[in-house]
């Protein structure tokens, strides 16, 4: 199971390591906080087409360009519950920012199954806010590992877990939401990942650094926007829809 957002009424943006490995048939759900109870507006879409990121290479520990477009058919239909996330090209002064979001069915909580940590996901959309770091503490924690296509956040006891991959880190700005990354990679160690995220923070591709990749793939349907103009021409969101994929 992975996350993503709608960049069009066909399209979401999700990681390449979700991608990389998809087996068919897979499909998206739009419009549902739960996994178990959905409702009446809840929208389900079998994938056709996967558009992973040329660059991104599955097999590299170092995870960089994690990054991929899936494409359904017929689309959904916007209303409260799914809307079109904002992404604009220049995230500087989003970036500024110290506050965060992020969501997802991942993992939340881990349990000792015979001797061994296992990550327990979640059946209701979960979300909270983390600290957004500067790149150079991002850098610096990560071993000197990290290029400028990517970000970090998170906060003690709270982050992103297994299950969350290719869902949403937005900053809230000017009264609108702003997806500035999607979920990549974390600690491994589980007592790292519940309990130290303000110091081994979760890595998440900056999605400012794909824009021409997200116009060419959706054929100009999907274009960064800018602050100026609220990030382009999709409406608010008010949650960012998920995919299982």
């Amino acid at each position: 199971m992975c996350g993503g957002t709608l960049i069009t009424t066909t399209h979401v943006l999700t990681a390449g390591h979700c991608t990389a490995e998809m087996d068919a048939p897979a499909r998206i759900m739009a419009g549902s906080v739960s996994l178990k109870e959905q409702s009446p507006n809840t929208q389900w879409r079998d994938i056709h087409s996967i558009y992973t990121y040329p660059t991104y290479d599955n097999d590299d520990p170092l995870v960089y360009d994690d990054i991929a477009i899936v494409e359904f058919n017929p689309p959904v239909s916007l209303n409260r519950d799914i809307q079109l996330v904002k992404i604009v090209k220049d995230d500087t002064e989003l970036l500024k920012q110290t506050a965060a979001l992020i969501s997802g069915f991942g993992t939340y909580t881990y349990e000792d199954r015979q001797g061994e940590k296992m990550g327990k996901t979640s059946d209701e959309l979960l979300w909270t806010q983390v600290q957004l770091f500067p790149w150079d503490y991002c850098n610096r924690q990560w071993g000197r590992t990290l290029n400028q296509k990517q970000i970090c956040a998170g906060s003690k006891g709270r982050g992103t877990g297994g299950g969350d991959s290719g869902g949403p880190i937005q900053v809230p700005y000017n009264k609108n939401l702003y997806q500035v990354g999607l979920t990549s990679y974390g600690a491994a160690k589980p007592e790292v990942a519940q309990n130290e995220q303000d110091r081994v923070p979760s890595v998440f591709t900056r999605v400012s650094q794909f824009c021409d990749f997200i116009e060419q793939v959706t054929e100009g349907k999907a274009k960064c926007g800018s602050l100026d103009d609220k990030g382009g021409d999709g409406p608010k969101p008010t949650k960012a829809p998920d995919c299982t994929c």
